[in-house]
């Protein structure tokens, strides 16, 4: 958790000077958050039981979260801001919807996107 609030620290400073859909170096942080999202992904996917909109919701996420997660020394600024504002929500939303949903998980992600939302509002602010 601790290292997750350090790369929206870190994140915070490479959106505030990059425009959107730019790439950044993706901090080695990134990798800490993928591992709790992408569990995240498959723990939703196993759901057979989800509403039409929380699945639609969970196939929009599912390509965003592997875009970001894939590794590379860079990723889109744009991407990040999707894995924000679409793929954490969504899995976010499917396992609070779980018949026995995983509390821990779902608190780290949660404080992840709340950090990764100031990020992009600051990004936003700063280009005026």
């Amino acid at each position: 958790m601790k290292k997750a609030i350090l790369f929206g620290a870190l994140l915070l400073t490479a959106c505030a000077t990059t425009s959107t859909g730019t790439s950044v170096a993706a901090p080695t942080e990134l990798a800490i958050v993928c591992a709790g999202t992408e569990a995240g992904l498959t723990a939703a996917q196993a759901v057979t039981t989800l509403p039409a909109a929380l699945q639609a919701n969970l196939d929009k996420a599912t390509p965003i979260v592997v875009e970001a997660c894939n590794g590379a020394q860079t990723v889109s600024s744009l991407t990040l801001q999707n894995f924000t504002t679409t793929a954490l929500p969504a899995v976010i939303a499917v396992l609070s919807a779980a018949p026995n949903p995983n509390k821990t998980l779902i608190g780290d992600l949660t404080a992840f996107q709340i950090i990764m939302s100031a990020a992009t509002a600051a990004a936003t602010a700063a280009k005026g």
